[in-house]
């Protein structure tokens, strides 16, 4: 092409454009009232009357597709703001379009996201994400909500004992619970067995409702009722108790001292136990009953 062909094109060219601008303006343009239905920002060029030509706009039949329109998430994919990226490659998402899905890190991997870490995407960014920050304290796996499922199946407590309630003194932003010791499983706030008691009371026996802080020595009943390590007649507050004295004549060893019955220094002088002698032989005292 010779020069004077090239200056013939570059002096026709805008007047074939603007001509077709014009037959534009009646035909494919109406839809979006171009410029001859009276929208002052179109130009000849705009024909979708969203204030960019066809140069700057990447899809100047559409008004919502323009360099300064916002990226929001759609089926398609649509490239919105034609800056070349789409939906949620594009950082310029449209925070206010409903579309648009605001996602939190589950850092500590404990099911739970927190809200120290968040990012506006069209679709989870991955496994450790999810569209609520629950989790109070985002850097303990043993603290998010309904851990201590025992005690309240939502709210944000710390169970490190794996016990089902929550601790009674936690980090700083996490719900209390009632756990006295959230180290040991063994002490929970429950009264298992219905004494009034529970082993955060230190009650030494949970399953057995005659033993407990400050209970009495039953006597009879083969247990360590008021858990001093003596069991009924061991027990010195069975001593006047009538289950606990030597009855002298029935074999038995009443009183737990070791001695039945005749041998038992207090069933001397009763009934048929009686001393005869009693002498001192290799350093112990011995006796003669009859």
């Amino acid at each position: 092409m010779t020069s004077s062909e090239v200056s013939s094109v570059c002096w026709w060219l805008p007047v074939l454009l603007s001509s077709c601008a014009e037959d534009m303006s009646t035909t494919e343009t109406a839809e979006y009232g171009g410029a001859d239905s009276g929208c002052a920002s179109a130009g000849p060029l705009d024909f979708d009357c969203d204030g960019y030509n066809v140069f700057d706009d990447c899809n100047d039949n559409d008004p919502a597709i323009n360099p300064g329109a916002l990226e929001i998430c759609d089926d398609d994919d649509v490239d919105e703001n034609c800056n070349g990226r789409s939906d949620s490659d594009d950082e310029t998402l449209d925070l206010d379009d409903p579309s648009t899905l605001i996602w939190f890190h589950d850092a500590d991997e404990d099911g739970f996201s927190g809200q120290d870490t968040s990012v506006a995407a069209c679709e989870s960014p991955g496994e450790s994400w999810s569209l609520e920050g629950e989790d109070c304290d985002d850097d303990d796996d043993m603290t998010y909500p309904g851990v201590a499922e025992l005690e309240d199946d939502s709210a944000c407590m710390t169970d490190r004992d794996d016990d089902g309630w929550g601790a009674m003194d936690p980090a700083p932003g996490v719900d209390d619970g009632t756990d006295c010791n959230d180290t040991d499983s063994s002490l929970t706030p429950v009264d298992l067995d219905g004494d009034g008691y529970s082993t955060c009371d230190e009650d030494p026996d949970d399953d057995e409702s005659a033993i407990y802080p400050g209970a009495d020595e039953e006597c009879e009943d083969g247990l360590d009722n008021d858990s001093d390590g003596r069991v009924d007649c061991e027990d010195g507050d069975c001593i006047d108790n009538v289950v606990c004295i030597e009855a002298c004549d029935d074999g038995l060893d009443n009183d737990v001292d070791g001695l039945t019955d005749c041998e038992d220094g207090d069933c001397w002088g009763v009934g048929e136990c009686r001393v005869v002698t009693s002498r001192v032989l290799d350093g112990h005292l011995t006796w003669t009953l009859m």
